[in-house]
């Protein structure tokens, strides 16, 4: 199965954040140059993968996401998404009271994930 590769654009201006989400085919063929220009957006602060995976709620997670983790062998309840460059995969990252903690994104199918913010925006009530 060909699955069509998805960025998030996380603009930022003056503590304004403007997030966008463009297809592979998309930033080809230039709509990303023609978003920025139609809305003055010149501050790419950073652009997201989309790891494959939605959560429980069908919501597409991106790296950089904040997910609610229900898995018993994950320590903490929270982590956020993240590339993994020594290991090319998408791991989760938690912090807890004593460690740091990766997991393998590749494994997720075990765990109850959901989508609960994102790293650049306000937190969600």
């Amino acid at each position: 199965m060909k699955r069509e590769l998805e960025f998030r654009y996380v603009y930022e201006f003056e503590g304004e954040v403007d997030i966008q989400y463009f297809t592979l085919g998309e930033i080809e063929n230039g709509y990303v140059n023609d978003y920025q220009n139609q809305n003055n957006w010149d501050y790419l602060k950073c652009r997201e993968r989309y790891t494959g995976l939605v959560d429980k709620q069908g919501v597409k997670i991106f790296e950089g996401d904040i997910v609610a983790v229900d898995y018993k062998y994950f320590d903490a309840k929270k982590a956020f998404v993240e590339w993994d460059d020594c290991n090319p995969c998408f791991v989760l990252i938690a912090t807890t009271d004593v460690n740091i903690r990766e997991y393998d994104f590749s494994k997720c199918g075990t765990m109850e994930l959901e989508v609960i913010d994102n790293i650049h925006e306000e937190p969600k009530a």
